[in-house]
């Protein structure tokens, strides 16, 4: 007895000197990831950072979190981050947000809010092997207006093979309130319902080069092909479907074919014009094109048709509709 005794505590002495050794390493490496990222110009600062979790995690908490990146104009200023790793499992990791947190982008702040924010990050081989991101109770409000909120969102990647770049990415929400911008709320009262039907999407994506933990600060992957198997947004009597494939050159110009359903496509145009969402002469010129398809086909209300990606330009069925777009991530 005495002897099994003795193991125990020896077990546990060494589990625990493993533990602390295992929440020193953790800690000197997200210091310095935050001072690689100062050392490429970041703004990168932590007020503290702090290990608990024993046994069997490593739960860090970095307090009054500020991280922008200059060259691409983003900034995430929090009161705090979590971050979870498994002490058996070093290559799990958990993230979880404060309530409330700010996000700066070129286009203006954003304030996030939420019940819940948490990811999931699972790396295999040095590169990412699944992740998920999960929002419950989220509301996003812009500095310049406009609050979008949805009772749950979920956004997921999951890499499909060992020796290729492709992962199956997919969004899902419940519960979508678009903006609450005046001349859309106006445009739509009586017409649509508070929040979307449906939003949501499934593709599967291959890159240049897996995702890795260099991803976020030094250049990303860049997409080579995009296999789109269904976007959908369905809000009351608004319907938009696309599904196809494009294929990505080194400059960013896709090659493909996106087959398109709309639905009451009219009002969608309207609305597009309410909320300043695209350029007056693109809306123009796609309420032209749509107009000459609907028609040609004798509906008026719902649409089924091809966008055609080639020669660095995008046609809707016969009608050219300008350059196409650069797919490029930064």
């Amino acid at each position: 007895m005495k002897r099994l005794t003795l193991i125990v505590i020896v077990a546990a002495l060494a589990w625990s000197a493993h533990w602390v050794w295992g929440s020193q390493r953790f800690e000197a490496q997200l210091a310095g990831w935050l001072d690689e990222r100062r050392a490429e110009g970041w703004v990168a600062e932590a007020a503290d950072i702090s290990i608990a979790g024993f046994p069997n995690r490593y739960d860090a908490t970095l307090d009054q979190l500020m991280l922008a990146d200059p060259d691409r104009g983003l900034a995430w200023d929090m009161p705090f981050l979590q971050i979870f790793r498994l002490s058996y499992h070093p290559g799990h990791l958990i993230a979880v947000w404060p309530d409330t947190h700010r996000l700066a982008t070129p286009r203006g702040g954003l304030a996030l809010a939420h019940d819940d924010m948490r990811a999931s990050l699972v790396v295999d081989r040095g590169a990412v092997a699944r992740t998920v991101l999960v929002a419950e109770g989220l509301e996003i409000a812009g500095d310049g207006g406009g609050r979008l909120s949805a009772t749950r969102a979920q956004l997921s990647a999951e890499r499909l093979t060992i020796d290729a770049a492709r992962y199956r990415m997919a969004l899902q929400t419940e519960g979508v309130r678009p903006p609450d911008l005046p001349g859309l709320r106006a445009e739509a009262e009586g017409i649509l319902p508070e929040t979307f039907d449906q939003l949501r999407a499934d593709m599967t994506v291959e890159f240049d080069r897996p995702w890795d933990a260099a991803s976020l600060s030094d250049a990303r992957p860049q997409p080579l092909r995009i296999d789109l198997a269904l976007a959908e947004a369905q809000w009351g009597s608004l319907l938009f479907q696309a599904a196809g494939v494009l294929d990505v050159n080194g400059r960013g110009v896709p090659t493909g074919e996106i087959a398109l359903k709309l639905r009451n496509w009219q009002d969608m145009i309207a609305m597009g014009r309410v909320t300043e969402a695209a350029p007056e002469a693109l809306l123009g010129s796609l309420e032209q094109a749509l107009t000459l398809l609907s028609g040609l086909s004798g509906r008026s209300d719902t649409l089924d048709m091809t966008l055609d990606f080639r020669g660095g330009r995008v046609f809707l069925g016969p009608v050219p509709l300008g350059p196409a777009p650069v797919i490029r991530l930064r």
